[in-house]
């Protein structure tokens, strides 16, 4: 499984500015729901990004750190890698991409789950933006998580995880939902759905296009 870590602004996806987390220091609540999601996983990450974590914490302890970069040079804890694909040959567990905005852009194609965390904040002079989610294209696993502004978290913010659509399991839903429809059963036993669970051909994941937020 390959997926996205991710927080930004709801209303605008902003996620950075100058290089930094614009809600560093005030939103513990995202750092330890971030170390939960990661520990023990593949963790994937331009230079930039790396580079703008605490000295003190990096490489992320607990997690096998890669770093994409085009330049030859060596880490101390990491694994370097020049592309998106050769980070994925190198991972040893499930791959989770957690930034910057160009690496999440390479990625979003190739993944099936984003983890986000959905910030209710403006960040003036944003200058990194993640891309909107097409309702077309995701969907939300389970329910948002939603949770208060308190004395540690400036803002109000929800933990939400999406899922990519697969149109065929989604007309199949959409026909058992129906009053006068098949049954699960049939439809999954009938000749036509023959192919659902035998490696059905599908039509490639378009480039996501903005603008629309997640909904």
């Amino acid at each position: 499984m390959r997926s996205i870590v991710v927080a930004y602004s709801l209303e605008t996806m902003a996620i950075g500015r100058e290089g930094r987390l614009p809600w560093a220091g005030k939103l513990p609540a995202d750092m330890d729901h971030f170390r939960e999601l990661t520990t023990g996983k593949t963790v994937i990450m331009g230079r930039t990004t790396y580079e703008s974590i605490d000295e003190r914490h990096r490489p992320l302890r607990n997690r096998q750190n890669i770093v994409l970069t085009m330049s030859d040079i060596a880490i101390e804890g990491v694994q370097v890698a020049h592309s998106l694909d050769e980070a994925y040959e190198l991972a040893e567990a499930e791959s989770l991409v957690i930034g910057g905005a160009k690496v999440y852009e390479q990625a979003l194609p190739t993944i099936d789950r984003v983890y986000a965390t959905e910030i209710v904040t403006r960040v003036p002079g944003a200058d990194a933006f993640f891309l909107p989610l097409l309702v077309s294209e995701w969907k939300v696993d389970g329910k948002r998580e939603f949770h208060n502004r308190d004395e540690l978290n400036r803002f109000l913010y929800s933990f939400v995880t999406y899922l990519r659509r697969d149109p065929i399991l989604d007309e199949i839903i959409a026909k058992v939902d129906e009053p006068d429809g098949p049954t699960s059963r049939e439809l999954f036993h009938s000749p036509k759905a023959g192919s659902i669970g035998g490696g059905a051909h599908r039509t490639p994941h378009p480039t996501v296009r903005p603008p629309r937020l997640p909904e």
